[in-house]
């Protein structure tokens, strides 16, 4: 029974369903048939307000009459809806076709005929323009609709683009869609040879092409960031590919195209205009990587602007310059762009760069891009820059540079600035985006020692920093190194600095007097808080090496060196010319030496195991085996004193002294033991007293010859009071020796010398206002030796009376001699020879020549010594003349008469009765004399005679006389 229901419902129900079927059909079949006749106007959405909720929906502003028919033909369903305006897009016709097919249900196509599409409407207030291109995508979310249609077709569009300047761009839009295939071309509204076709395939993956032909862009220009760039008549030719999964994901993208026409943008001084003339524009996207590039030439320049990304990095414009003026450099600089950097290198900078790049990293922040980050290169030639106001520029800098955001770094290869050559360094200004600029600097430079002590002159390091570089002269190679804000009234304890310095084969002059360290090699190393330096060089050709370091201490510069002296024997004799005869070796020396403005301290201790001397004052066979010496000098008051000490096998020495910048104040021998000496000395500078006290003194001969002589000696007071006293080879004992010389004048002598056989005496004091003198000495040679006067003299006794008047500065006085024995002297000799007396030259050879009596009258200043009346005679020879010396000149004449005594006995032996009471010789000529003349010449002696033989009465009288 339940069965039999349910068939009979089911059955009435398909009847049902079939007669609404036929109906359906029919009216389909009846509606497609009327349609295909006549299209049917459907005009439905008038019953509603142009407000309505349907439109507003949709987002359409207005829609016109809409037609329906059927395409016999094609056999679809076809729409036309007139005027519609959705947004700034205006369509005045439609077409959209519907398939009802079973192989495509509900498949639609969708023509745009004849519209008109505005991106921009001409407004009078163009800043409320949209100024970048995602507000101007965002217009077409009105467009969602044209999804719903599987083909689309757009013929004959014109689409209008207003700039920012209210200029209007037409073009003409074809475009075919289909599935996944997308053709399109646009053209010039009135040039339709220019143009651009694109094509886009989406069925395996997604594949884009465009080509151009001469098409203008300037339509481009509202897409940019507002007055960032005009574009004036900008036309490209050529052509870009598109590959990818999809629009989404794009794998590959890369364009060729040429630039013909004009781009204005503003720079920091007026707005430049860039000419473009078949340049090339080339690009390519592949990874996430992008690279876009534009090539042309400005004033010569060969420019590359681009575009760059690498990754997920930030989109990068990059600047390529192959040469420029820094000059023309900052007039095509983008406005507003890394400012700070912008303004030092216009303010600071001159000359030629060479391969610029400068990439500027940027980021899209709120529909537009924000500067990140600026990077720069450029290499440099002959460029200039000022790194700090006040100090001199650096010039010719060659090398290369770079730029960034905040700062500006100069690698120099060479270049100079106020006498320095620089050849490696670099120098760094940073900060420059805020208030305190600074400034890095790391030079390496080689110039002449004075140039780079000049140079820090014009700064403002504290020169006592440096003082000591002025005594240096030689090659420096100085690593500088400074750090200091960029400051017009900069402090020197603003600057941050430090130096590596090297000077080869320098010279440090006048280290003391006239001793210098020749052949310097010095390294320095300087920063704030101290100088370490260390080196060697030579003081005559002894090696010196030393370290040290300098410190600024309560503001004043503390010095602390040490080093090795090795101290060349063979130059102590220039020290102690009269002293030491013959060195040689080395002396090896350790010294420290602590210096301040206020102190001096020296300290050294050597060894004088490798050194050798000889010494006729200080003895023989002196031995220097495990000797050492020590010297000191420390502060004294106001002055220093020295101490220096030598102690070797046979030598014992201790000196203390006090000096000063002027010199010497004192000094005292505290002891000195040699093989010729055992005293002590104090020897007091204030008032020239010299005190000598021991068991034993050795002295040199006193010449009358160079500094050495007693009238050339200072003001000075002497008294010498020793057990043994030896005057060159000369031995005396228990012997006297005072004297005072004030103003250059004896004002007494009281000089006693004892011998084992022979005794000298000489005085001078003062006697009713007068002075006296009296030389007396009962051996002559003796006396002759100590004075080193080079006379033959064999025996003899001298005695010399003078007497100085108050208020003149000459003595008068005689001179008398007796037994004066003279042997081969070699001017005596000469003498003798020049009158061929061949007698008297044999017995001056043989035993010498005897003179029993001379006698003579003499004047003597310091200017010079008059010997008047002199009369030397003896058995053999007789001798009368007059003589002066000069001092001053090293003058000396001698003129006077010789007569030889034995023809003077032979003339008397013809005598009667006289004759045979006095024989003498043979006889052979008669009485005669000779007159003579000796003179010094240009350090030789000149000697002349008158050959012509003369009877002297006088002379004769003075002969025979007692």
């Amino acid at each position: 029974m339940h069965n039999i229901m349910y068939t009979k419902y089911l059955k009435n129900f398909s009847i049902i369903f079939s007669i609404i079927f036929l109906l359906v059909l029919t009216f389909l079949v009846t509606f497609t048939f009327f349609i295909s006749q006549k299209p049917l106007k459907l005009n439905f959405l008038n019953f509603f307000d142009r407000e309505s909720t349907i439109l507003k929906k949709k987002k359409i502003d207005e829609i016109g009459d809409i037609y329906i028919s059927f395409n016999k033909v094609t056999k679809k369903f076809e729409f036309l809806i007139e005027n519609l305006l959705v947004k700034d897009f205006f369509f005045p016709d439609i077409k959209i076709t519907l398939d009802l097919s079973f192989e495509s249900f509900f498949y639609t196509t969708l023509k745009l005929y004849d519209g008109e599409i505005s991106l921009f409407q001409q407004k009078d207030n163009l800043d409320t323009q949209p100024n970048n291109i995602l507000e101007t995508i965002s217009k077409l979310e009105g467009m969602r609709f044209l999804k719903k249609f599987s083909d689309i077709e757009i013929v004959n569009n014109e689409i209008t683009i207003i700039n920012k300047n209210n200029q209007k761009f037409k073009y003409v839009l074809d475009l075919k869609y289909k599935k996944e295939n997308i053709v399109g071309l646009i053209t010039e509204f009135d040039n339709a040879d220019n143009e651009l076709s694109f094509s886009i395939n989406k069925e395996s993956n997604f594949l884009a092409k465009v080509r151009a032909n001469n098409f203008n862009i300037d339509f481009i220009e509202p897409f940019l960031k507002k007055n960032l760039i005009m574009l004036s008549d900008l036309k490209i030719s050529g052509f870009s590919e598109i590959e990818g999964d999809s629009l989404d994901k794009i794998d590959t993208f890369n364009f060729d195209f040429l630039l013909d026409g004009k781009v204005v943008y503003s720079t920091n001084f007026e707005k430049k205009e860039i000419f473009f003339k078949k340049n090339s524009l080339k690009g390519f996207f592949n990874n996430n990587t992008i690279d876009i590039a534009l090539n042309f030439i400005e004033k010569e320049s060969a420019i590359k602007i681009g575009l760059k990304k690498k990754n997920k990095g930030n989109l990068k414009f990059y600047l390529d310059i192959d040469f420029i003026k820094i000059k023309d450099l900052m007039n095509i600089w983008p406005k507003n762009l890394a400012i700070s950097t912008f303004d030092w290198m216009n303010a600071n900078s001159s000359g030629t760069i060479r391969d610029v790049i400068i990439g500027v990293e940027t980021e899209f922040v709120q529909k537009s891009f924000v500067l990140k980050d600026l990077k720069g290169s450029f290499d440099c030639q002959n460029i200039e820059i000022f790194y700090m106001e006040g100090m001199p520029s650096v010039k010719n800098i060659n090398g290369y540079a770079e730029m960034f955001k905040d700062k500006v770094v100069f690698h120099v290869n060479s270049g100079n600035s106020n006498n320095l050559n620089l050849i490696n360094g670099e120098i760094k200004l940073f900060d420059l985006d805020t208030d305190f600029e600074k400034a890095d600097i790391s030079l390496d430079i080689k110039s002449k020692n004075s140039n780079v002590v000049e140079y820090l002159k014009l700064t403002t390091i504290d020169k006592k920093s440096y003082s000591k570089l002025e005594k240096i002269f030689g090659e420096n190679i100085l690593n500088l190194k400074l750090r200091f804000p960029l400051l017009v009234n900069l402090k020197v304890d603003q600057i941050e600095y430090s130096s590596e310095a090297s000077i080869v084969n320098g010279n440090l002059v006048n280290l003391y007097k006239n001793y210098s360290i020749n052949s310097l090699d010095l390294n320095i190393k300087v920063n704030m808080e101290k100088v370490d330096f260390n080196g060697e060089g030579q003081i005559d050709n002894s090696i010196l090496k030393f370290k040290g370091e300098q410190k600024i201490v309560d503001n004043k510069i503390v010095d602390k060196i040490y080093g090795k002296f090795f101290f060349e024997g063979s130059n102590l004799k220039e020290f102690f010319p009269s002293i030491i005869d013959s060195s040689s070796g080395l002396v090896d020396i350790d010294f420290n030496i602590d210096n301040s403005e206020e102190m001096l301290k020296i300290e050294g201790i050597g060894i004088t195991d490798n050194f050798n001397s000889e010494s006729k004052l200080l003895g023989p066979n002196l031995n220097f085996d495990g000797g050492k010496i020590r010297f000191l000098i420390n502060p004294y008051n106001k002055k220093y004193s020295g101490f220096f000490d030598l102690q070797t096998q046979n030598i014992d020495m201790e000196i203390n002294t006090v000096f000063f910048d002027a010199g010497l104040e004192s000094i005292k021998i505290n002891k000195l033991r040699s093989p010729n000496q055992d005293f002590k000395m104090n020897y007091n500078f204030k008032d020239w007293h010299v005190e000598i006290d021991g068991n034993k003194l050795a002295l040199p001969k006193l010449s009358f010859d160079g500094d050495s002589s007693p009238t050339d000696w200072a003001d000075i007071k002497l008294s010498i009071n020793v057990g043994s006293l030896n005057i060159g080879e000369r031995q005396f004992y228990d012997s006297t020796v005072n004297f005072e010389k004030k103003n250059n004048e004896f004002i007494n002598l009281d000089i006693e010398l004892k011998g084992d056989k022979d005794y000298h005496t000489i005085g001078i004091y003062e006697e009713f206002g007068n002075k006296k003198f009296m030389l007396e000495s009962n051996y002559a040679p003796g006396l002759l030796d100590i004075l080193d006067v080079n006379i033959d003299l064999h025996t003899g006794s001298l005695r010399v009376e003078g007497e100085k008047l108050k208020g003149s500065n000459i003595y008068n006085g005689k001179v008398a001699g007796s037994d004066l024995v003279f042997l081969e002297a070699p001017l005596f000799a000469d003498f003798i020879s020049l009158f061929s007396i061949k007698g008297l030259a044999q017995k001056l050879k043989d035993g010498g020549i005897i003179f029993e009596d001379f006698k003579a009258r003499y004047e003597f200043s310091n200017e010079k010594l008059r010997l008047v009346d002199s009369l030397i005679k003896g058995s053999e020879l007789g001798l009368s003349f007059d003589t002066v010396i000069g001092f001053e000149d090293d003058y000396f004449l001698t003129t006077g008469t010789i007569i030889p005594a034995y023809t003077l006995n032979t003339l008397l032996t013809n005598f009667p009765i006289v004759g045979d009471i006095i024989t003498a010789g043979s006889p052979e000529d008669g009485l005669l004399g000779a007159n003579f003349k000796i003179e010094k010449k240009e350090g030789e002696y000149e000697m002349s005679y008158n050959p012509i033989s003369v009877f002297v009465p006088n002379i004769l009288k003075n002969f025979l006389a007692d």
